[in-house]
């Protein structure tokens, strides 16, 4: 359960065999999880799901409260059982708690974005979350740190790749990782060979004459080179000399920028 932001709203729903804690700060009227007035089953969304128009229409006319997102999950449901809910689109995971058989189906998506974590056995039954903190609080072990998982992910990712061939099915596992250019689970020496030939090819890009890049940004040094704007506003400085400068100054600038921006106050 998390409670970060003021904005952010928990609420608990609770039976004989089942509790849930969910947090969010997402539109109820689309989001929401949703109870079926005529059997009683319970439907969350933890994620993001996509449906086409038609799902999304015919999910309006259904009776119940909020929740537009569950009732098209739901409607899913209804017409194909848990088959029906295999083909979901989106990172996500359904919660799906039927009081009258005593039975919860948690559907994650298909490629694995949003992966509950558990079971975890505790005192009063197993637990998942979404959140390791969630699960190490409710097990009351939130106090005991495993430092060399914690290592192993700082040093060279194995945790993470641990995970993916433990949980992920073969073809996933042959995607290549874009860090390493490598799949996952593959030999030290061709993650260090891979990772070379990215480094020495991103740094070619870098002073070709374009702004584009394979990158999540663009060219800067190029860009900052080239831009007249930012000539005009070094030129009393001598010239632009680098954009290591620019680049501090910009990032300091958003910083500053993005409380204001968002209308939150000190």
């Amino acid at each position: 359960m998390l409670q970060c932001n003021g904005d952010i709203r928990v609420e608990v729903h609770d039976w004989d065999d089942f509790r849930l804690w969910l947090s969010s700060c997402v539109d109820r009227e689309l989001w929401s999880p949703n109870t079926c007035p005529r059997t009683g089953d319970f439907v969350a969304v933890c994620g993001r799901v996509a449906f086409d128009r038609p799902t999304w229409t015919a999910a309006t006319k259904l009776p119940g409260g909020c929740g537009l997102a569950s009732k098209a999950v739901y409607q899913l449901y209804e017409a194909d059982g848990i088959r029906g809910l295999g083909g979901l689109n989106g990172n996500l995971t359904v919660h799906l708690y039927e009081p009258a058989r005593r039975r919860l189906s948690l559907i994650a998506d298909r490629t694995g974005t949003d992966l509950p974590l558990g079971p975890a056995d505790s005192r009063h039954g197993p637990v998942y979350s979404s959140h390791p903190d969630a699960v190490a609080t409710a097990l009351d072990v939130a106090d005991q740190w495993d430092k060399v998982s914690i290592a192993e992910f700082l040093l060279n990712q194995s945790v993470f790749t641990k995970m993916v061939l433990r949980r992920c099915s073969g073809a996933i596992c042959r995607v290549h990782d874009t860090n390493t250019g490598a799949r996952v689970g593959a030999p030290a020496t061709i993650v260090a060979i891979n990772r070379y030939r990215i480094a020495l090819r991103r740094a070619v890009e870098r002073r070709r004459r374009t702004t584009a890049s394979e990158e999540s940004w663009p060219n800067w040094t190029y860009y900052l080179q080239d831009s007249h704007q930012i000539s005009d506003c070094f030129a009393a400085l001598g010239g632009f000399k680098g954009s290591v400068l620019v680049l501090r100054l910009l990032t300091a600038k958003l910083w500053i920028a993005a409380p204001s921006a968002s209308g939150i106050r000190s």
